[in-house]
C-alpha cells in the first residue's frame, strides 16, 4: 500500500504549491491509522479497493464517527494509479461508496468530500454525482529562506 500511496499522492494537482516528491512508508501508514482512527478519537474508517490481480489500482477512503446511529460520512482520498486513470474508475468507486452506505446504514443522511479546486477531474466527478459546495478553504505556502 505504501507504493500505491506514494504514486497517487505525487499525482495530485497542487495548484502551484511547491512540494518535493513524497515517499510514503509503511510506518507512515501505521502512524496515520494510529493517529486518526484510534478508539479514543471516536472515528472509524472503511476503504473500498479495486484490484488488478493482487495489485491495488484504486481506492476510496471513508470515515465516520464510531458512535451510531450513523448520520454523516466523510470521504477522504479517492485515488487511481496513473495507468488506470480516465477509465471511469474513480466515478465507479464513488458510486459504490454511496450505494454501500445508503443500503447498509439507513440512518445515513449526509456524505461529504473535499476537493482541491486545482483537481478538475475529481471536481467534475463530485459535481456530476450531486455533491454541492458548502464551505471553502485555502492552503497557502511560503518558502522559508535558507540561512
Amino acid at each position: 500500500m505504501a507504493d500505491f500511496y506514494t504514486e497517487v499522492d505525487n499525482l495530485l494537482p497542487l495548484g502551484g504549491l511547491e512540494l518535493n516528491e513524497r515517499v510514503i512508508t509503511k510506518k507512515d501508514l501505521k502512524d496515520r491509522a494510529d493517529r486518526y482512527f484510534s478508539v479514543e478519537n471516536h472515528w472509524d474508517s472503511m476503504t473500498f479497493y479495486l484490484l488488478d490481480g493482487e495489485k491495488v489500482i484504486a481506492l476510496s477512503e471513508t470515515y465516520f464517527p464510531n458512535d451510531l446511529p450513523l448520520r454523516d460520512i466523510g470521504t477522504g482520498f479517492t485515488a487511481v494509479r496513473k495507468a488506470y486513470q480516465r477509465q471511469g474508475i474513480a466515478t465507479y468507486l464513488k458510486i459504490k461508496v454511496l450505494q454501500y452506505y445508503t443500503e447498509n446504514y439507513p440512518s445515513f443522511e449526509y456524505i461529504q468530500t473535499e476537493n482541491a479546486s486545482s483537481n478538475e477531474g475529481m471536481l467534475g466527478i463530485n459535481l456530476a454525482l450531486g455533491f454541492h459546495p458548502y464551505f471553502e478553504s485555502h492552503a497557502y505556502q511560503k518558502k522559508l529562506e535558507e540561512n
